[in-house]
């Protein structure tokens, strides 16, 4: 299964900005990342190899293509690719609820749904949200996404950005948020980052510049034996700050690979036969402390 992110959010985001950084990102992953408008994709053209249509190909091996008339073709093509990429990633129309995607996901076959991933202008969001005429819809995206990150950071003071999260709270929307400038969001938030030769993962793509938050990481590390239905309900009490965690957890016995991208986590058969302990990486926008205490809260009540 190629995993699938949904990048939206409404007009002036940020989306084609943060997928720019993502395309000429040093992160060591072959993005496939499709676009609604190729005029807006501004590719450094030292990075363009070829460009067959609407497919430019990089150096970096990742491709960019316009999601065109026939989106489901365009990803069954890519699938069917003698060398598929690792991720893939759809931008959203900015007048579309991306969510829309999530629906239709389940019918490309070869791909899994990771995330619903929203970007918002911090400055003006709330105004967009009174709007007669879009305000309804502003909303709804942000309720539909996993992960919201709050984008333009740099033009207003910490404190707008804490105002425009509680007043996400009041608009109903529980996903967890980050804080970026200029669409800048670390590629290990999003995706799996290969490993080095250590066979440690790494984020090589460093240029974060989030002066809200800063990013922390932990490890939980068990020989426990973990009950699934007590792991779950241990997910759904995590704080918002968790906003990536992966790895191998044993539960009732069996090997599971575990993801999660905001709210949205899933758990598969570990292909991987070496996974006989539970391991998992937790990834945060609170304070070292803070993630610590989340994971023991995990740990202690999937061992439950």
């Amino acid at each position: 299964m190629i995993p699938l992110t949904i990048i939206g959010g409404y007009l002036g985001a940020g989306k084609t900005t943060l997928l720019n950084q993502l395309l000429a990102g040093d992160h060591g992953l072959r993005l496939a990342v499709l676009v609604n408008d190729f005029g807006e994709v501004n590719i450094d053209a030292s990075l363009i190899t070829s460009h067959d249509g609407d497919t430019y190909t990089l150096a970096n091996g990742c491709i960019c293509c316009s999601i065109g008339d026939d989106l489901s073709g365009t990803l069954m093509d890519i699938a069917r690719a003698e060398n598929p990429p690792d991720e893939v990633i759809i931008e959203a129309s900015g007048v579309a609820d991306a969510t829309r995607f999530a629906t239709y996901s389940g019918e490309w076959i070869g791909y899994g749904l990771r995330a619903i991933v929203v970007l918002a202008d911090v400055e003006t969001i709330r105004t967009k949200a009174t709007d007669k005429y879009v305000g309804d819809l502003v909303v709804q995206q942000l309720r539909g996404a996993d992960l919201v990150v709050l984008n333009k950071t740099d033009l207003v003071s910490p404190s707008v950005v804490d105002d425009v999260r509680g007043w996400l709270e009041t608009k109903g929307v529980s996903a967890p948020t980050i804080a970026t400038t200029q669409g800048e969001l670390r590629a290990d938030v999003l995706f799996d980052m290969p490993a080095d030769s250590d066979g440690q993962t790494h984020a090589h793509d460093h240029r974060v510049t989030d002066h809200t938050s800063v990013f922390s990481s932990t490890v939980i590390r068990s020989d426990e034996p973990w009950n699934r239905a007590s792991f779950e309900a241990a997910l759904g009490a995590l704080p918002t700050s968790v906003v990536r965690a992966k790895g191998f957890v044993i539960l009732d016995g069996e090997a599971m690979l575990f993801q999660l991208v905001g709210e949205r986590w899933t758990l598969s058969e570990a292909s991987n036969q070496r996974a006989k302990s539970t391991e998992i990486v937790l990834l945060g926008t609170a304070d070292q402390a803070a993630l610590d205490e989340a994971a023991n809260e995990l740990a202690a009540t999937a061992q439950r």
